[in-house]
């Protein structure tokens, strides 16, 4: 019996052991947890937007965003949905030109839009996230930008009192690019 307890002890010793051994590779290996980020802020027509370049595992990655921005941090409520997309689907058609369009569509290009809205679904704030490959200029961001900020979603939501809804979307150009709204 003496030597079970003394081989039951000698295990979880080991397993401690191998527990420490485990987070002390984690946190000095800084290239498995470590993100290289690069922000710089340029000004496009009296707007001022934060460009952020990261590289995580190899991928590059670029964020979007009015410098302006303030609302998408008050998000208080997850239990909603949107009734009816379409309108913000729109409007990649109607800012972007088709040759644009064509090009990001053989490319197969894709980007993520973080939206904040109020609760009677007027988009306040607008953030992009794309591949650091995507050819859109400063100037089609703000265009975008702009585009989306006059749209109004139908938002169905279950907390009466929350005031901003925030959101990610997911865009595919291939799927805008059949739309009948492209210039």
């Amino acid at each position: 019996m003496i030597t079970d307890v003394t081989k039951n002890t000698r295990i979880m010793k080991i397993k401690y052991l191998l527990l420490v051994v485990c987070i002390f590779f984690i946190l000095s290996n800084n290239d498995l947890l470590a993100q290289n980020t690069r922000a710089t802020v340029k000004t496009i027509n009296k707007e001022t937007y934060i460009i952020e370049e990261s590289n995580w595992n190899g991928i590059d990655r670029v964020r979007i965003e009015n410098k302006s921005n303030r609302l998408h941090h008050s998000n208080d409520c997850n239990d909603f949905s949107v009734r009816d997309a379409s309108p913000l689907d729109s409007v990649f058609g109607k800012v972007l030109s088709k040759a644009k369009m064509n090009e990001l569509v053989a490319q197969k290009k894709a980007l993520s839009l973080f939206v904040v809205c109020l609760s009677s679904g007027k988009i306040e704030e607008v953030a992009f996230s794309f591949g650091k490959d995507v050819p859109l200029s400063l100037a089609e961001i703000q265009l975008l930008e702009k585009s989306i900020k006059k749209v109004h979603l139908k938002i169905k939501s279950f907390c009466p009192n929350n005031k901003y809804y925030a959101m990610m979307k997911s865009c595919r150009f291939e799927r805008y690019a059949q739309t009948p709204q492209v210039k």
